[in-house]
């Protein structure tokens, strides 16, 4: 009986826990993501009165439409406290990122134009400030004490 009582009490890493400290900036970046993802699948689903470039808004409507359910399932994962959600948030990190470059050819293609022709400068700094942001988090993910005694689901 003794025995069984130094194991489990062993067992309890000492630490903060729970959806607080930084974790508190992730989950409202979380949410964030879900609102500005959501109004981005309008504002395409609106397109739809304004172009005769069916195939183009279908596609990039569809990706958002794709993305925004992953981040849902990410959201979810984090309220539940899953084991899982540090590695999903930096796969759905690798997504925000590749996803407009991907939405960005798609529709290239569809409309018969060089990529080049729908990239800007903002593309690139979106990018490239979306790297870092995903970088950093991605590291606080596996480095905190925090993290490790929250997602144990």
């Amino acid at each position: 009986m003794a025995d069984v009582a130094t194991a489990s009490s062993s067992s309890v890493v000492t630490g903060p826990k729970g959806l607080g400290g930084w974790l508190i900036l992730l989950m409202l970046g979380q949410f964030g993501s879900i609102v500005r993802v959501g109004k981005a699948a309008v504002d395409d689903l609106n397109l739809f009165q304004q172009t005769d470039r069916v195939g183009a808004v279908s596609a990039e409507v569809a990706l958002n439409l794709l993305l925004l359910a992953f981040i849902i399932y990410v959201a979810v994962a984090m309220l539940r406290t899953k084991r899982s959600f540090p590695t999903l948030w930096i796969w759905q990190g690798v997504a925000a990122i590749l996803v407009p470059w991907i939405d960005i050819l798609m529709v290239a293609a569809l409309l018969g134009v060089g990529p080049g022709q729908l990239v800007d400068s903002s593309d690139l700094a979106h990018t490239v400030g979306a790297v870092i942001a995903v970088g950093l988090w991605s590291w606080y993910l596996q480095v905190s004490v925090r993290v490790k005694n929250t997602f144990v689901n």
